[in-house]
């Protein structure tokens, strides 16, 4: 298997706010202003003849709430891309009509929507969003029927505390809850 990743992200901030963030190197110390951010991504991977790319644009607004709370919406849209190449695959029936034809593509517009409240110590997140579903499958009975409607089709649940313990050195804790309909529930935690 073969991944590429490419991504940034960045605040922009008002001219004003430069003088107000360099205040905000330490750690424990919470100070952000009102902004807007913007991001992407270019995902390529590759595994034998299947090839998936993805890119993504991302937009978020974050909003001081007071003195050591925020809170941020965003969106974010992109393409995925799902190829078979069937060229590079040997068969053993050559008149396989789908192994035996030009590679086959699949194209799907992705997005989703979020929310987070956070401060210095903790986060609270949720995010919805429609993942890529493949036009291509070998049987229609693997396809779940909620696969099939239209709207968000995945939610995720994120929360995280973390503990200081000087001005260099904290703990943090996250966790993650994944719904996908259709599909049994996920939950991810780490610790760093």
């Amino acid at each position: 298997p073969q991944t590429a990743y490419l991504s940034f992200q960045m605040p922009i901030y008002s001219v004003n706010a430069n003088r107000y963030r360099r205040r905000s190197r330490n750690l424990n110390n919470f100070s952000m202003q009102s902004h807007h951010g913007i991001g992407a991504r270019l995902i390529q991977d590759q595994t034998g003849a299947f090839r998936r790319l993805y890119a993504n644009a991302t937009y978020a607004y974050h909003q001081r709430l007071g003195k050591r709370l925020a809170m941020s919406v965003g969106i974010a849209i992109g393409l995925h891309q799902q190829q078979l190449a069937t060229e590079s695959i040997e068969i053993q029936n050559p008149a396989d009509p789908l192994l035996n034809g030009p590679s086959l593509v699949d194209r799907k517009l992705d997005y989703s929507v979020g929310g987070w409240l956070y401060s210095d110590r903790f986060l609270l997140g949720f995010t919805a969003g429609r993942p890529h579903q493949s036009n291509v499958h070998f049987l229609e009975d693997d396809l779940p029927a909620a696969d099939q409607a239209n709207g968000f089709q995945q939610y995720f649940l994120h929360l995280g505390y973390r503990w200081p313990f000087s001005s260099q050195l904290h703990l943090s804790t996250s966790s993650l809850l994944r719904y996908g309909r259709g599909r049994a529930a996920a939950y991810d935690f780490s610790i760093k």
